[in-house]
Parts: C-alpha cells; sequence; structure tokens
C-alpha cells in the first residue's frame, strides 16, 4: 500500500466484477445513516515499481446519506495479476488467503493480547470482507488519517527506523506470547512459500533473478573478495532456504512479518511532522520462525545508507530492548531471549540477508519506471531481463550493494550452508634490557655451572665459561606475571677466541599472592610441558604435510627443580616486541592471525587424531579449587572498573548491565570456559596480547617470522578466547572495531587452509560457526576490554613494577586505576563497550 500525491497513475484495467453494487452492504453495515451510492470509481494506486506481488487499487465512493447530505469514503482493494506467472504462483501459495488469516486472525489476536494487558496496540488497516468468491483483500484508505509512506530512494531515517523497530518488536512479542499461551500458528504461517512443493516455483524464481544478479555482480568493485562465494551459495539457494524456514523449537520464534519494506509501512505524523503511529500493510507473506527474518530484511533493503551498516548493531540492541519490554508486559511465560542470542540468530540465519539484497533491495532502490512490473521481476522475456539489468545496475543500488555484500561476507553469510567437508575445495620499538642500578637480588641456584651442558650441547667448539652475567630483561609494566631475565654468558673456544650466548630466563615472583598462585596452578610446568611436548607435537604435524612451521624460541633444559623456564633469546636474530601503546597495525595484526591460524589448525588437528590433551589443558586455571581465588581477582577489577566508568562518555548505557554481569561474572566465566564437544574447538595460548607476540624484519622492515611466547595460561576451548584477546587489546584503535569482521574472515580463511593442508579428519568449521561462537562467548571480550587492555595501554610507572603490583597493595590499587582512567585507555574502552553491549556481550 502507498499514498501518492497528484493525479491516479494509468495502470491495468479494472476488472468488470467490481461494481458498486458489491460495496452496499459494507456501507449499510459500517456507516451510519447510509441511503445509497452516488458516485462510485476504482483506479489503480500505486505507480509502477510501487508494488509487484498484487494489483493495488483505490476505491473511491460518494456515498448519499439519509438527512441528503454526501460523505466521500474510500478504500483500498488488492488483487492478483492478471498474468500467467501470478497464476502459477498462486497455485502454490494463495497470498490471499494467507494474507485474509492475517488481517482477520493472527492480527486481532496480537492486539488482544496487548488489550488483556491495559495496553491499546494497533498493527495496519481495518479489513473488511464483501460477497465474492474472487481473491481479494479490502482495506481501509489510511491516507484521510494522515498516513503515507516514506521516500523509498532515500530510505528511512534514524526516526522512522526505530519507529519501525518498536512496533516490530510489539508484533514480535506479542507473536510469541500467543504460540506459548494459546498453542501455535496456522499451517499457512508455518512454513509460508518456503516448501518443498513449491520447489520447482522456487527454482524457476531463483534461477530468473540471481542469474542476473551474478552476472551485474562483476562489475561491481571489490566483487574478487566475495564473487566466488556468491557463485557457490546461488546453486544451493533452495536448499539452504527450505532448511533455515523450518522453526528450531529451542531458539527463539515470532510470527515475522515476511515482507518488511518501506512501501508495506505507513506512518502517521503530527503538524510537526513528528511520526505519531507506525502501521504495517501487506501481510501477504507471515511466516513463523526466527525473527531475524524480518531484521534482516528490514535493516537491509529500508534504511538509509548512512546508518544501514554503521548503526545496525545499534538497532538490534534498540530492538531487543523493546521487544523485552513488551514480552514482559504480555508475561512471556518462557525465558526471556537474550540480545545475544539474536544476534547469533542474525549470524546463523544470515541467508535472508543475502537474499534481501539480491532481492527486495533491488526493487526498493529503483527510480519509478514503468517496466517495473510483476512478470518484468520474474519472467525471463526480453523485457524482463532488461528489468532486472536495470535494478542491479542503477547507482543507488549498487552503493548499498557494493558496502553489504563485503560485509554479509565477513559475517559468514555467503557460505554454503550445508557444512564443508575436509575433502571439498575451498613503527616498531624494541623491548631493550635494562640494566639495574641496584644489583639483582637473584636465587642462590642459579650459577654459571648450570648453563655447561647446554653450551656444550649447542655452541661448536666450546670451552669454557668466561664471564655470566644477569640482569632486568624487560622494562617496568613490559612483563607482569613473571620476573624476566637476560642471561649473557661469554664463553671461551677451542681457539682461545670468545664469543658471546644469551638466553631469556622466568622466574617466579617472591610475593606472596604469587606464591599463592602458583600454588593453585603452576604456570612453570605447564609452559614448560608446552615447550617440551606440546608445541614440538604441533610442529610435528605440519613437518609431516611437508610445511616448515615454527610457533616459538628454542627451550633449554637445566639441571635444576626449581620453577623456571628457560629460552633462547630471540633478539640477536632480529626479533622484537611491537609497540603495545601504538598497537598493531593491520600488517602486524594479519602476521599474528595468520600464526594464530596455523597454531590452532594444528592443536584441533592433534585432538581429532590423537585424542584430547590432558586435564591441564582442558581446565586450566579454571578449576574448582581456584574458584574462590579467581572470584576475588574479577571482584577487585570490577570494584576498579565500576569506579572508573562513570567517567567514561556515554557509560550511563551500560552501567545497569555491567553491575548485573559484575556480580556473577566468576559464575559466568566459568560456564564459558567449559568445553562444548560439539563446537569447533582448539587450544587457546590464552595470554594472547602483543608483549607475548614478537616479530622478526627484513632489511627493509617487512614481517619476516613470527613467534609466540609466555605459554602460561594454555586453555582448550573455543578460539574465540584468543581472537578477543589479541584484537580487542593490542590492535590500533582505527582498525579495532571497524576491521573486526575482516579480520575474523582472514584468520578463517588460514585456518581452513591448514586444517586442510593438516588433513583434518572433521567436518571444517564455517565462517559461520566462527561467529556464532564470537557471539556466544562474547564475555571473553569484556573480560580483554576491562582486564590486560588497561594494562596494554598504560605508560610504564613506578608502579608498574609486578612486584609492586602483587606484594604492595597501594601500588596495586594506583597501578589499577591508572591502568582504568587513562586517555589512551578511555579512548579505546568509550566505542569498544557501546560495540560490546550492542553486541550483547554484557548479558
Amino acid at each position: 500500500m502507498s499514498a501518492e500525491n497528484g493525479t491516479a497513475p494509468t495502470g491495468p484495467q479494472i476488472p468488470e466484477w467490481i461494481k458498486k453494487e458489491l460495496f452496499e452492504q459494507l456501507l449499510k453495515d459500517n456507516l451510519e445513516g447510509f441511503k445509497a451510492i452516488k458516485s462510485f470509481k476504482a483506479l489503480p494506486a500505486l505507480s509502477a515499481g510501487e508494488n509487484y506481488a498484487t494489483l493495488m487499487l483505490r476505491v473511491e465512493i460518494e456515498a448519499e446519506l439519509i438527512d441528503g447530505k454526501t460523505k466521500s469514503v474510500s478504500y483500498m482493494m488488492k488483487l492478483p495479476h492478471e498474468s500467467e506467472a501470478f497464476k502459477e504462483m498462486m497455485k502454490h501459495f494463495n497470498l490471499f488467503e494467507s494474507e485474509y488469516k492475517a488481517y482477520t486472525e493472527a492480527v486481532p489476536d496480537m492486539e488482544r493480547l496487548y488489550k488483556n494487558a491495559g495496553i491499546d496496540i494497533k498493527f495496519g488497516a481495518k479489513v473488511y470482507k464483501l460477497n465474492t468468491d474472487k481473491n481479494y483483500i479490502l482495506l481501509e484508505d489510511l491516507r484521510p488519517a494522515g498516513f503515507k509512506n516514506a521516500n523509498r530512494l532515500e530510505g528511512l531515517n534514524m526516526e522512522h527506523t526505530k519507529c519501525v523497530l518498536k512496533k516490530m518488536a510489539q508484533w514480535h512479542a506479542a507473536s510469541a506470547v500467543k504460540v506459548e499461551t494459546e498453542g501455535k500458528y496456522a499451517d499457512i504461517f508455518q512454513m509460508g512459500p518456503f516448501t518443498e512443493n513449491n520447489r520447482a516455483l522456487m527454482k524457476s524464481m531463483n534461477d530468473s533473478l540471481y542469474g542476473m544478479f551474478v552476472k551485474c555482480l562483476k562489475n561491481y568493485e571489490g566483487h574478487e573478495l566475495y564473487l566466488e562465494s556468491i557463485e557457490k551459495l546461488v546453486p544451493n539457494l533452495i536448499d539452504i532456504s527450505l532448511e533455515m524456514s523450518k522453526p528450531k523449537p529451542n531458539e527463539f520464534n515470532v510470527l515475522n512479518h515476511g515482507d518488511c519494506w518501506t512501501n508495506n509501512i505507513m506512518f502517521q505524523y503530527d503538524a510537526f511532522g513528528k511520526i505519531k503511529e507506525t502501521y504495517f500493510v501487506d501481510l501477504q507473506m507471515p511466516k513463523y520462525g526466527t525473527p531475524a527474518q524480518d531484521l534482516l530484511y528490514f535493516l537491509l533493503s529500508s534504511t538509509c545508507f548512512d546508518i544501514k551498516l554503521k548503526q545496525f548493531e545499534y538497532l538490534i540492541k534498540y530492538y531487543h530492548d523493546n521487544l523485552i519490554e513488551n514480552l514482559t508486559q504480555l508475561k512471556y511465560p518462557k525465558k526471556l531471549p537474550t540480545l545475544r542470542e539474536i544476534h547469533i540468530a542474525l549470524y546463523k540465519y544470515g541467508i535472508w540477508g543475502f537474499m534481501t539484497v539480491a532481492g527486495v533491495m533491488a526493487a526498493v532502490l529503483l527510480d519509478p519506471t514503468d517496466s517495473a512490473s510483476f512478470d518484468n521481476f520474474l519472467a525471463d522475456t526480453d523485457d524482463g531481463m532488461k528489468f532486472k539489468m536495470l535494478m542491479y545496475t542503477n547507482s543507488r543500488y549498487r552503493k548499498h550493494c557494493e558496502a553489504i555484500l563485503p560485509w554479509l561476507y565477513k559475517r559468514g553469510a555467503l557460505e554454503y550452508y550445508l557444512k564443508l567437508k575436509h575433502s571439498e575445495k575451498f613503527a616498531m620499538v624494541e623491548t631493550v634490557p635494562v640494566s639495574s642500578k641496584t644489583p639483582l637480588k637473584l636465587p642462590n641456584w642459579l650459577q654459571a655451572s648450570l648453563f655447561e651442558d647446554i653450551l656444550k650441547k649447542n655452541v661448536p667448539n666450546y670451552k669454557s665459561i668466561k664471564n655470566f652475567q644477569v640482569q632486568e630483561a624487560l622494562k617496568a609494566g613490559e612483563n607482569f606475571a613473571t620476573q624476566m631475565l637476560q642471561i649473557e654468558i661469554e664463553v671461551t673456544l677451542l681457539d682461545d677466541k670468545t664469543k658471546t650466548v644469551s638466553f631469556m630466563l622466568k622466574l617466579p615472583h617472591d610475593s606472596i599472592v604469587f606464591k599463592h598462585m602458583l600454588k593453585l596452578h603452576n604456570v612453570f610446568y605447564i609452559e614448560s610441558s608446552m615447550y617440551t611436548e606440546i608445541i614440538p607435537e604441533l610442529e610435528a604435524l605440519y613437518r609431516d604435510a611437508g610445511l616448515e612451521v615454527k610457533f616459538g624460541p628454542e627451550f633449554y633444559k637445566l639441571k635444576s627443580t626449581e620453577n623456571y623456564i628457560l629460552l633462547e633469546d630471540l633478539r640477536p636474530r632480529g626479533f622484537k616486541n611491537a609497540n603495545r601503546l601504538e598497537g598493531f597495525d593491520t600488517a602486524h595484526t594479519s602476521c599474528t592471525l595468520k600464526k594464530l591460524a596455523q597454531y590452532h589448525a594444528a592443536s584441533a588437528t592433534r585432538v581429532a587424531v590423537k585424542g584430547p590433551y590432558p586435564d591441564l589443558y582442558n581446565i586450566g586455571f579454571y578449576t574448582e579449587a581456584n574458584h574462590f581465588f579467581i572470584d576475588q581477582m574479577n571482584d577487585s577489577i570490577a570494584k576498579h572498573f565500576r569506579e572508573s566508568m562513570i567517567t567514561y562518555q556515554g557509560y550511563e548505557t551500560y552501567k545497569e548491565s555491567v553491575e548485573q554481569l559484575q556480580s556473577k561474572l566468576t559464575d559466568d566465566l566459568y560456564k564459558i570456559t567449559k568445553v562444548d564437544a560439539s563446537e569447533f574447538n582448539v587450544l587457546n595460548h590464552g595470554d594472547f596480547w602483543c608483549n607475548n607476540i614478537m616479530f622478526q624484519y627484513d632489511a627493509f622492515g617487512k614481517i619476516k617470522e613470527t613467534y609466540f611466547v609466555d605459554f602460561q595460561l594454555p586453555k582448550y576451548g573455543s578460539p574465540s578466547q584468543d581472537l578477543f584477546y589479541i584484537l580487542i587489546s593490542s590492535t590500533q584503535f582505527d582498525i579495532k572495531l571497524k576491521q573486526f569482521d575482516y579480520f575474523i574472515k582472514y584468520y578463517h580463511e588460514h585456518l581452513i587452509e591448514h586444517l586442510k593442508l593438516l588433513n583434518y579428519p572433521k567436518q571444517l568449521p564455517t565462517l559461520r560457526d566462527l561467529q556464532l561462537q564470537l557471539c556466544k562467548y562474547g564475555l571473553w571480550g569484556y573480560l580483554t576490554a576491562t582486564g590486560v587492555m588497561g594494562t596494554v595501554l598504560m605508560e610504564s610507572t613506578e608502579d608498574s613494577e609486578a612486584k609492586k603490583i602483587l606484594g604492595d597493595a597501594a601500588a596495586g590499587e594506583r597501578f589499577k586505576r591508572l591502568a582504568l582512567t587513562n586517555d589512551r585507555y578511555r579512548k579505546h574502552i568509550e566505542p569498544l563497550m557501546q560495540w560490546l553491549l550492542n553486541r550483547g556481550a554484557l548479558e
């Protein structure tokens, strides 16, 4: 339905059976004092391109009343097209039966639920019945009440979009409550047109539309990124859409409008142009299932370009807030859907986004044209092909498409739905050693003689140790969990020449806190096992596959029973850390993610072929024995974050969510650390931030190699742990959020490449699977943002020394406050918290 100003558009002939006599009984029943019809006129209501599925007429009647006065009455009448294509479609799915049931059964039921709750809500126009057996829908004309459509070419601005989402949330909430309290909807709403019986019709429609879409796609800027994916997707689209259309009983389901685009939404305005009311029309495609269908359909097809993607997650949060409000008002008897679950549905059913972009969005963004018709939309005639070419090549559509398709691609929405089997194709600053001004307090057991065996084995022509020196390896603020020392040994060779050899030695802090931590979780034993057992296994998998991959420095063993880690000093080979305060640029992030994908791929393959890791890695630090200690740590961080966040811009939007989240943070943390065997799991590094990653450069400053260090907190589980940890804690501000989905896609491509190389025997994880895990385990993002990111972004201070933080309560307090309030951290955390809130990560 649409309201057009000016002269009535020309169009098809009005059917002969539409006569004034047909409306007389209707007027007697609904118009007080009706006597007779004085004049009757039926004319096309919409211009070409404003409605495709049906023919819309405006019926204008001048009625004579008993008192001699006249009254103008108008109706909107929907009729079937006379084309063969439409008749064929009606054989498979009677749009008129579906819409009539929606107006006479579904909508009244929902409005009644609100009325019973003391709330007056209307969803659309009144429907009327005529004494005829023809296919039609007769509705009140909303224009006299001040309703009209928005400009579809410009798209809905934020105000209009929020009004639609509020009304949609009311509709969805009532429909969900209706099912749970009064029973399921009629079969015609359960599957809609997406049934196996309609496969032939669906194939005909798909071939006509998507064939031309793919052809035009090859001229879009950036099509190289996603063209191959779409070419693989399109032939399987029917199978995918049939599967996606089945309501999943374990998910939150609603009655979708099913065709929720600009022209099917009408707005009523007050005298100042402010929106008073929002109505839905054209209820011909209602479909029970995931709300992701309506959300993707509406937001991608009908919003203006400036908010379509930039405000997508905010708009989902707005919808969810209203959904929860209305479900609560209507006393929804089941568990309320979380924002995280809505986002998971949007990723899982992302195919609705692709079908929207390649379908209705093209019609929405096309200038009015006489060739815009139902036949031309579907037919393969010359006129039909020209029309579709016009749809898919106009500059307005291309602008939207060239932005949305990469976005869908990086979300995993363009993947073939059925999971791939393995056989299917598919400026730097050094961390400089700092000599202590005061003598180091070294453990008595650390003697030069301990290194004799290592030197004999690794230094050709070794004779003896000439000089043995120990100094601090890192500046204050560059390492917190342990003490890092540089060992420099000057050795004499058999020819009496000398050579300097260096190592990195990791020792425990002598604070009471750290000693207690070691009792709970011996990070030295764990890291030693990683270097001597796990990492060699992973590297061997690659050697057996013909690829040489190294994950970190050489590990050396001393004849000592003390807690230590002795490693090769990588700096003589040109390795160094990036500047943590500046953060990784795209090049460093990409190199890190590629190596992470190799590491994760090997760790997953190792489990698939050899069996599970020991509990040391499956449970990690998150044992029941450690629950109290972790709870204390979380309480300390939470206390300082709550105090600091009230100084952040926009904190009011998430203050309540954070307080609720922190009240049960440890319990939630334990939940997300439990391994779900049905998902793709890896051995996470577990402490994956910039100072635990070292880069080797060539003479031109290009990265040659990437190594990981500090394997003291490995944890088997979802790869989302490592991904959130590195991307949130250690990337530059300008790419942290803007390129997040790109980096996930980049990681996934390399993950799949290396899983295939290693002959991973299970189903390969899709990008969609990965994005779903990132939604499900979004708490890792919050923990990273409020934890390690503060340390990464803080300038080194006297209070940054680990021994002070762990041993001096006052210094620890000062450090935490500064970490969470300094300007650099504030710059990152303010948009991050909004991003996490809108993704449902703060629930």
